[in-house]
């Protein structure tokens, strides 16, 4: 009530600090929020996603790992002295990896040296997701199904992708009309 109407009085820093724990406010890390973060987009997004029942959804991301992807980023160290960590500076070999995740787990994946491009992205949707391989096989069956996906609206038929560039592209829309999968993009 006094700091509304006289912002310059002097307090120690311990008397703030037991004041704050009185509050049950505590010192945390900084959860980063993306400035670009729309909360009405993902009330639609989320909204447009409920339509949808579990056994429909499959997901497809990457991730990629070096050296360096393990090193802490934190740590403690004595008054006036600095926290230091001997690490690799260098970052070796980088591996991708892109999964397909459903409600059994995961379906598909693959791992390259480098980074994911939209070649490699393809490649994998095509031969492991989508199995193209065996798209001439069940033409001549009279399949018009994915083997691992179906047919919207039944079991795996709404692909769910973030907005990597890679996942963009019209040979990605081409497949998935061509087998009545539907994507949705995060």
């Amino acid at each position: 009530h006094l700091l509304e109407h006289n912002r310059f009085i002097s307090v120690h820093y311990s008397t703030i600090h037991r004041t704050l724990e009185r509050c049950n406010i505590s010192l945390k890390k900084l959860r980063i929020v993306a400035r670009e973060r729309d909360e009405d987009l993902r009330a639609d997004f989320r909204r447009q996603m409920a339509q949808y029942s579990a056994e429909q959804l499959g997901f497809l991301d990457e991730v990629s790992k070096d050296e360096r992807t393990l090193q802490r980023r934190y740590g403690r160290a004595s008054k006036n002295t600095r926290a230091s960590i001997k690490g690799v500076f260098i970052r070796g070999r980088r591996l991708s990896a892109e999964g397909f995740l459903t409600l059994d787990g995961m379906l598909a994946c693959t791992v390259v040296e480098g980074s994911m491009n939209r070649e490699m992205f393809l490649d994998f949707i095509e031969h492991q997701v989508v199995c193209s391989s065996f798209i001439h096989l069940f033409q001549i069956l009279n399949f018009s199904e994915m083997p691992l996906t179906t047919p919207f609206p039944g079991e795996l038929s709404v692909l769910v992708m973030d907005n990597a560039r890679i996942h963009h592209g019209e040979e990605i829309m081409e497949i998935a009309d061509r087998f009545g999968v539907s994507l949705n993009f995060l």
